[in-house]
């Protein structure tokens, strides 16, 4: 037996593999070999993005958070309350985060404006005779009354200040002036002008809505989105040319925005994008946006669009979404029963909200009794339940 095991382990050795003796030099020089191939390939890449001007931060949509065609979003302006999240999950009553414009991050094109601009000195001041006197946080204020032209209230009337989203009240009207409400948009390159940081609806690239559907967009959550998708199609229609880029057609547009803001008499304005996110050159007054405001009003589409507190829209490219209006006052069935009975008016019925930490917390808030129906303009306000604060004290005193 013990023989047929040496015979046995003799056999193993003498018929299994030899081992691999590969020399350690030939590894080393494979391993060098391949490196250096990386590294070609690496320079190579690069080159080839500084030749087109590839810049992976310029991408400001993510497209990670592209919603599925059956996925459904809820997105919320208001800022600094409760939460601290930056959208709601649509489970929560809690405010979230501000309209994510208080980053300070900014948008470098430069298409949308004239070069040459120079801003203006500020308007004249303006005086009026103020009918109530209200303790107000708002750097700037205008109560104007719908029916009689009158200014009910001022502070600052004419100080320049910036609008921040209010401009999409401007954008909403120069679309309707020239588009038909069911004029369906196709979203495409303009997207790119969307800054990282900005608000959204979450509309993307190839998405299809009517225009009554991109102002709701725009009025509810506040869309930076669904403004350039606006511009872009909008600016085309303007100007004839479907063939204008995204950069031209929303020149274009922006052009039409200071036209229409001379029309209202607005002394004091001047756009330099559809979405109100901060630019030096983009700025206005309180009582160049009671004019906007008003003029906002009269167009049936915006009307119903900012009395809504949710749309549960179905894109004409199927996609689905939700939408909550940011505007505390009208929120009945959103709010906590706690920040209902805070911030909810029965004669609240719009308008729009915008912060931006440049601008601050603003809003237009408008209101009806009866015959009687206000505006009241309210701009760098102490926070965002400031601008509320101050809006219930408008409506609860002339109410």
């Amino acid at each position: 037996m013990n023989d047929d095991i040496k015979q046995y382990k003799k056999d193993y050795h003498k018929n299994r593999r030899a081992p691999n003796k590969t020399p350690i030099a030939a590894l080393l020089g494979t391993v060098v070999l391949i490196a250096l191939l990386f590294s070609v390939v690496v320079l190579r890449n690069n080159d080839q993005e500084d030749a087109s001007g590839v810049n992976s931060d310029a991408s400001y949509i993510d497209a990670s958070f592209a919603p599925s065609e059956d996925d459904t979003s809820i997105s919320d302006e208001s800022e600094e309350l409760v939460s601290d999240t930056e959208q709601s999950d649509g489970t929560s009553t809690e405010p979230s985060k501000d309209e994510s414009e208080m980053t300070e991050s900014k948008n470098d094109e430069s298409f949308y404006y004239d070069e040459s601009y120079v801003i203006p000195d500020e308007s004249e001041g303006l005086e009026f005779e103020n009918k109530y006197d209200f303790s107000l946080s708002a750097e700037y204020c205008v109560v104007y009354d719908l029916k009689s032209g009158e200014v009910l209230f001022s502070k600052n009337a004419s100080g320049r200040a910036y609008p921040a989203s209010i401009t999409k009240l401007m954008t909403s009207i120069v679309a309707l002036k020239y588009c038909d409400p069911d004029d369906v948009f196709t979203a495409g390159d303009e997207l790119s002008f969307v800054v990282k940081g900005s608000s959204l609806a979450f509309i993307y690239k190839g998405h299809k809505l009517k225009l009554k559907m991109l102002i709701d967009a725009m009025m509810l959550p506040s869309g930076n989105d669904a403004a350039y998708v606006v511009a872009a199609n909008a600016g085309r229609i303007i100007a004839g040319d479907k063939s204008l880029s995204a950069a031209e057609a929303v020149s274009v547009f922006v052009d039409k925005m200071n036209e229409e803001a001379k029309r209202l008499g607005c002394k004091g304005t001047h756009f330099a994008n559809p979405d109100g996110w901060h630019d030096e050159r983009h700025f206005t007054t309180a009582y160049d946006l009671a004019l906007i405001s008003e003029e906002a009003l009269k167009y049936e589409v915006i009307n119903k669009s900012v009395k809504k507190e949710q749309v549960d829209a179905v894109y004409e490219s199927g996609q689905m979404m939700t939408w909550i209006n940011s505007n505390y006052l009208i929120r009945y069935h959103s709010l906590s029963t706690e920040d209902r009975k805070k911030w909810y008016s029965e004669y609240a019925t719009g308008l729009k909200t915008g912060t931006t930490s440049q601008a601050g917390s603003c809003m237009v808030a408008s209101a009806k009794k009866g015959d009687r129906e206000i505006v009241a303009v309210l701009l760098k306000c102490k926070d965002g339940m400031g601008r509320y604060e101050d809006a219930l004290e408008i409506i609860n005193t002339i109410f």
